[in-house]
């Protein structure tokens, strides 16, 4: 878990450091980019305190659970 940790810090100094966002488009990427960097250094930490795996719902969780498209195009 320490290991992970440091890896995902690592990479945050990189995002830091390194971005450039030449446009409004790559600026909101790298804003998303962020975000789940930030997602996943939460899921790590609660992880590390509650000695269980802990997953945050992902964009595609939210997608299962859409109607089929066949419904929606009608």
């Amino acid at each position: 878990m320490q290991i992970g940790q440091a890896r995902l810090a690592e990479i945050r100094d990189d995002l830091e450091t390194a971005l450039v966002a030449r446009d409004a488009h790559e600026l909101m990427r790298s804003l998303e980019v962020s975000s789940i960097l930030d997602c996943a250094v939460m899921a790590a930490h609660a992880s590390r305190v509650l000695g269980t795996i802990v997953k945050f719902p992902c964009a595609s969780d939210a997608r299962l659970a859409a109607p089929p498209r066949s419904a929606i195009c009608r």
